[in-house]
């Protein structure tokens, strides 16, 4: 049972990451550059402890998934994410650490056009969003506290809110910084006590399934080759893409990268191994909740405590990134650049006016500062709010992960590697990536509301995942173009 002890230490870190958030918003004349990007000045050792915490926040889902599946979860939720990393490391990291960008949207924006660039700017909103984060750490705090789960979730949203609301990047990236040796120093100590306890791999090897030892787990391999192709959310996740422009560096942002796949894989390895150890002690127990069930059992005073602060921090770091993240595109990447369309269409109404392009080259939008951030701040309560009642009304944590990657990596990720890879020589059309997300997008939604609302099925037709549809379609309007380019110039 948890000991008065236990929740002293609990407030103490909510009290320690609300002064940061605080404390760090007192300065009130930050730039943009400051505001968003923290000046690109990020070094190492904070990009690393940034990277590595927003990484995660799914942790009761990946409890889920190392009690059911063992070295399954390795799998699935590290192997395949280490590889788009590392695929991010060294084919998209030297490219956009040259670009003085603040967001992915505006990449598209200014390598197509701007309506490209708002519906870029809507998809990744659904991928910032944080309801199945606000649903693991409702669910956490309602099962600490024995409170119901519309209370838990609300007052999970509230805390990240108030100090990301009226901090700035750096806010962020300081949390972060804490959370990361939180994150760390929780699951080790419960691993070591664990395994004094009860010894190794002779033990585990005694009371578990083999097919737990296997990297397929007890998975099919049309469900491996799908949680393959989710692991490419890393090549257009918001906050990759924001800390590489943040970094001071292209070699500081490569390190940065390769150095938290390490931390991914040592983090990885013990959740699978606590998951494995909760499975072999109570294979009866909630799969979400068995690692939080294992330490309970395990730990004394103060130490639980310690644990319950490393599973909550992993989850708010990723919901303060997320919902910065979120204002940010919601300021400039929605509001600024649909703002400066209408500016730049009256501008052309003008009869002495010459004739203009829409195409914006600057994210900030020629804006005020205090009008760009007072929209960021919107923007952030905006989304937490819609996150809140997602989550309120949401039961499927990992199911809510799955759709949201399957629509946003579907919609983002053609266009987004042929903004960064193809010259423009090649495709002159500009309307080709705005038609390519909305088709891609709009097909992948269609499959998952036929399977799961007009069919009532668990599972996809002829096991055809939605984001097999969403990039098929993206692929196919890339190709028409090109082929129509072709035509015309021969």
């Amino acid at each position: 049972m948890i000991d008065q002890i236990d929740y002293w230490i609990i407030a103490s870190y909510i009290a320690l990451v609300m002064f940061i958030g605080i404390f760090n918003s007192r300065d009130e004349k930050k730039s943009l550059e400051n505001f968003f990007l923290a000046s690109r000045k990020l070094t190492i050792p904070v990009l690393v402890a940034s990277l590595t915490t927003t990484w995660y926040g799914n942790i009761l889902g990946s409890s889920e998934m190392a009690f059911k599946n063992g070295f399954g979860y390795f799998l699935t939720q590290g192997i395949f994410w280490y590889a788009a990393a590392f695929i991010f490391l060294i084919f998209l990291a030297p490219k956009l650490s040259r670009l003085s960008l603040y967001t992915l949207p505006e990449l598209i924006a200014k390598r197509f056009d701007d309506r490209a660039g708002v519906v870029a700017g809507f998809i990744n909103l659904i991928m910032l969003n944080i309801a199945p984060y606000l649903l693991s750490l409702g669910l956490i705090i309602s099962y600490i506290f024995h409170i119901d789960k519309t209370t838990a979730i609300l007052i999970g949203a509230a805390i990240p809110l108030i100090y990301t609301i009226r901090g700035s990047f750096q806010t962020v990236i300081l949390t972060d910084v804490v959370q990361f040796v939180l994150m760390f120093l929780g699951p080790a100590v419960l691993l070591r006590f664990v395994f004094d306890q009860h010894g190794g791999i002779d033990f585990l090897q005694s009371k578990l399934d083999p097919s737990l030892f296997k990297l397929s787990g007890y998975m099919s391999f049309n469900e491996i080759i799908s949680w393959g192709i989710i692991a490419l959310w890393t090549l257009v996740d918001p906050n990759f893409y924001q800390r590489s422009f943040a970094a001071k560096t292209q070699k500081s942002l490569q390190w940065s990268i390769f150095l938290s796949i390490i931390c991914w894989i040592v983090f990885d390895i013990m959740i699978t191994a606590l998951g494995l150890y909760a499975r072999a002690l109570d294979p009866s127990t909630d799969p979400s909740f068995s690692i939080l069930a294992l330490a309970q059992s395990h730990l004394g005073k103060g130490f639980l405590g310690l644990f319950i602060v490393a599973f909550t921090s992993i989850i708010m770091s990723t919901i303060d990134s997320l919902s910065f993240t979120s204002g940010m595109t919601f300021s400039l990447d929605i509001v600024g650049r649909i703002k400066n369309s209408f500016k730049s269409r009256a501008i052309q109404l003008r009869k002495d006016a010459p004739k203009l392009s829409l195409t914006v080259k600057s994210s900030t939008l020629d804006r005020p500062r205090e009008e760009t951030i007072f929209y960021t701040r919107l923007g952030v309560f905006l989304f937490t709010t819609i996150g809140t009642v997602i989550a309120i009304y949401s039961e499927s944590i990992i199911g809510l992960i799955y759709t949201m990657g399957s629509l946003g990596v579907a919609s983002l990720l053609i266009p987004c590697l042929v903004a960064l890879f193809i010259k423009r020589t090649v495709y002159h059309s500009r309307n080709v990536a705005f038609y390519s997300m909305l088709s891609s997008f709009a097909a992948s939604l269609a499959w998952i509301s036929f399977n799961k609302i007009f069919l009532d099925i668990d599972t996809y037709l002829f096991d055809i995942q939605p984001i097999f549809i969403g990039l098929g379609v993206s692929m196919l309007c890339f190709v028409i173009d090109g082929i129509r380019i072709i035509k015309e110039k021969f």
